[in-house]
């Protein structure tokens, strides 16, 4: 992916938020503080994975992905997706609620956990937030992921994750 088509992107992506805020999208409205409906407000149940690539998709052959954890790490190490899918995998299930307004209940999931990982590399105490530098490039919080139940999955039980 160039340069440009990042700056298309992200120009798009910025447009399409803001169209959704001047119509009020992504408002919810009360919060369900008892957790009696399943579906949170302003969400919409679907039953097949949504498309959110912007019509771009990165072209990264298998060959050349790696997966690096580095930083405040007492043990930095770097994985190719061979490596990564022969590390111990779980089965997971969860429900996803997704900020572009839709949710899918009971995914079934495959993957190394981030408590594992997390074993392996050994963070420093003073590691807080590990980036992800993939297009999203997001915080998480490193007591987030400490539970079981947090993980990177390349598969759903059913299939591989799909290019977009």
């Amino acid at each position: 992916m160039t340069g440009d088509d990042e700056g298309r992107i992200k120009d798009k992506l910025i447009r399409v938020k803001q169209e959704w805020a001047k119509d009020g999208r992504l408002l919810t409205g009360r919060p369900d503080v008892g957790h009696v409906n399943r579906l949170p407000p302003g969400q919409r149940e679907v039953k097949n994975w949504p498309v959110l690539d912007l019509g771009v998709q990165p072209n990264i052959q298998s060959s050349a992905w790696r997966l690096t954890v580095d930083g405040l790490v007492q043990n930095p190490m770097v994985w190719s997706l061979e490596e990564f899918m022969a590390l111990p995998q779980e089965d997971f299930l969860s429900d996803i609620h997704c900020v572009t307004q839709w949710s899918r209940y009971d995914n079934h999931w495959r993957g190394v956990s981030a408590r594992h990982l997390m074993e392996l590399v050994r963070p420093d105490l003073e590691a807080r937030h590990p980036l992800s530098s993939d297009a999203s490039s997001r915080y998480i919080a490193l007591k987030q992921q400490r539970p079981h139940g947090t993980f990177i999955s390349k598969t759903t039980i059913s299939a591989r994750w799909p290019t977009e």
